[in-house]
């Protein structure tokens, strides 16, 4: 399991739920929403994971979990 921390505004509850799927972004003026959404499916092929951990005005953190 990894864990990783950004020191950003955190994740808007609007989208908590939908934030790993295609075209959900937050927070960028310009985002496309593919950042998140490939982590999840180039994990989920490798039999891993990602999550949102926590979330807070300073930030999130996010969970990866690979298979050894």
């Amino acid at each position: 399991i990894l864990e990783i921390k950004d020191d950003g505004c955190g994740v808007s509850p609007t989208v908590q739920d939908t934030i790993f799927e295609k075209d959900v972004t937050f927070g960028k003026a310009n985002g496309t929403g593919f950042g998140l959404y490939h982590a999840r499916l180039f994990l989920s092929r490798w039999g891993g994971s990602i999550s949102l951990k926590d979330t807070s005005t300073t930030g999130s953190v996010f969970a990866i979990k690979i298979p050894l």
